[in-house]
C-alpha cells in the first residue's frame, strides 16, 4: 500500500511540475524537486492520516476512512475534464479499491471479534472521528474546479463516503458515529501545512522554518547528474502507426527476452506491459504501462527495455510511461498464464472486474503442483500487491495466486 501510495504521489507530482515549467517556459522542477526540496510550511495533508499509530485498531481505522474518502474522490476525477488528471485517478482507483477492502475487513474483523478488539476498534474510530470532517468539506479552490469540470463536488464523496463507512461499521457491529461528524480544525484551508511543519527546527534569526534539504548524497534535481528525461520519457497518448509489421515483430522479438523482475519467468511481452512500439522521425518509440502505480520493478523495466534494444542495435530508443488505460491481468498472454502455473504461480482464473477487485466473486483456483480444485485461500494478502496466497487440500502445499486487476 506505501508503495502505491508513493507511485500515486509520484504521478501526481509529475503532473504538477509539468504544469509549473509550462508555466515559467521551461524554467520549472521535477517531481522529485517538489516532493524533496519544498519549505517545510510547503508541506500538505488530511489532518487524519497523521494521527499516531496506537494499536492496531488505530492504524486500521486510520488507514479505513481514509481509504473511504480515497476511492471516492478517485472514482470523481478519473472523469475529470482534463485528460491527465482523469488517466492517474483511473490507475490509482484500482489500487485504492484493493485498499479500501483491505481496510474495511480488518475494521469488521476487529469489530465483530472479540470483546476486547471490538473495545479497541470502537475507541480508535471514537478518538478519529473528530478529524473526519475535512474529508467532507470544499473551498473556494474546489468549487473553482467543479466549475471546470477538474474534480467531483466535495457534498458528492461525503454522500458516499458516508454510505461506505455506515455499512462497514454496521457489519463490525460497531457504533455509527455519523450524526455528528466532526472536524479539526473545523474549516478547510488550503494554507494550512501540516501539523509536522511545527516540529523542524527554527531559523535563529527569522524564527522562520528552516527549509527541507537534501543530504550530500543525493544530487539536486536541476543538477547534471539528474537522470535524463530524454531516456525514460512521460507518454500522454498512443502512438500514431509507423514502422512496418516485420520491424515490430524484430523489437517484440528483442522485448521477449527482456524477464519481469519479480516473477522473472515470463516476459515484459508476456506480463501485458509493452502497449505500443513505433518510429518517431526514425526513433524506435516503445509505451510501457506500469502494473501499480507505485511497483519498484518498474524503472528497473524500463531501464532493461532500453538496454536490451541498445545491445540489439536500435539507436537512442525512447521509452515512454503509460498510465491509461490502467493496466489489468486481463493482458497476461496465454503463454504467460502457462509459465506462471509452472512456475508454480495460480494464474488469475477469471477476467478482471469490479465485483473480482472488491472480492464480491470467490473463483476457484487450481492448485499449480498437482492440478487439484480443493484449494482455500489463505490470506488475501500475499507476498506482493498482486498475489494472494492460497492452500491445496490434496496435496497440503502452499502457493501464490495472481490476483485479477
Amino acid at each position: 500500500m506505501g508503495l502505491d501510495l508513493f507511485g500515486q504521489a509520484r504521478n501526481w507530482l509529475g503532473y504538477a511540475a509539468e504544469l509549473m515549467t509550462a508555466d515559467l517556459e521551461g524554467q520549472g522542477h521535477d517531481a522529485d524537486y517538489l516532493a524533496f526540496r519544498r519549505d517545510a510550511q510547503d508541506f500538505r495533508n488530511l489532518l487524519l492520516v497523521e494521527q499516531p499509530n496506537g494499536d492496531f485498531a488505530d492504524i486500521m481505522g486510520r488507514q479505513f476512512l481514509f481509504d473511504a474518502w480515497h476511492v471516492h474522490l478517485l472514482d470523481g476525477l478519473s472523469h475529470s475534464s482534463d485528460p491527465r488528471i482523469a488517466e492517474v485517478a483511473a490507475k490509482s482507483l484500482k489500487e485504492a479499491t484493493y485498499h479500501l477492502r483491505r481496510s474495511s475487513e480488518w475494521v469488521i474483523r476487529l469489530g465483530d471479534g472479540t470483546e476486547e478488539s471490538h473495545t479497541r476498534m470502537q475507541r480508535a474510530l471514537n478518538n478519529l472521528w473528530q478529524f473526519t470532517g475535512e474529508l467532507l468539506q470544499g473551498d473556494e479552490i474546489d468549487q473553482a474546479m467543479i466549475e471546470a469540470g477538474i474534480a467531483p463536488d466535495p457534498e458528492t464523496i461525503a454522500a458516499h463516503w458516508k454510505a461506505t463507512v455506515e455499512e462497514v461499521l454496521e457489519e463490525a457491529t460497531l457504533e455509527r458515529l455519523l450524526t455528528t461528524p466532526g472536524c479539526i480544525p473545523a474549516v478547510k484551508s488550503a494554507i494550512t501545512p501540516s501539523t509536522w511543519a511545527f516540529y523542524w527546527r527554527k531559523c535563529n534569526t527569522c524564527r522562520g522554518h528552516i527549509p527541507m534539504r537534501l543530504s550530500g548524497n543525493y544530487p539536486s534535481a536541476l543538477s547534471d547528474n539528474w537522470p535524463s528525461s530524454d531516456l525514460i520519457g512521460s507518454d500522454r497518448s498512443g502512438l500514431p502507426p509507423a514502422g512496418d509489421e516485420g520491424d515490430i515483430n524484430a523489437v517484440l522479438a528483442v522485448l521477449q527476452e527482456v524477464p519481469d523482475p519479480e516473477v522473472p519467468v515470463v516476459s515484459v511481452v508476456e506480463l501485458g506491459i509493452v502497449r505500443d512500439i513505433a518510429w518517431l522521425d526514425g526513433r524506435l518509440v516503445v509505451n510501457v504501462t506500469p502494473t501499480y502505480s507505485g511497483c519498484p520493478a518498474t524503472e528497473v523495466i524500463e531501464q532493461h527495455i532500453h538496454e536490451a534494444l541498445v545491445a540489439a542495435g536500435y539507436s537512442d530508443p525512447l521509452i515512454q510511461r503509460r498510465l491509461s488505460p490502467a493496466w489489468t491481468t486481463d493482458w497476461l498472454t496465454e503463454a504467460g498464464r502457462e509459465k506462471l502455473r509452472a512456475y508454480g504461480i495460480a494464474p488469475p482464473v477469471e477476467s478482471a472486474s469490479k465485483r473480482s477487485l472488491t472480492g464480491q466473486s470467490d473463483p476457484v483456483v487450481p492448485c499449480p503442483l498437482c492440478g487439484s480444485n480443493a484449494t482455500e485461500r489463505v490470506s488475501e494478502f500475499g507476498s506482493t500487491a498482486c498475489k494472494a496466497l492460497y492452500r491445496c487440500r490434496d496435496c497440503l502445499e502452499p502457493f501464490d495466486y495472481f490476483k485479477c486487476l
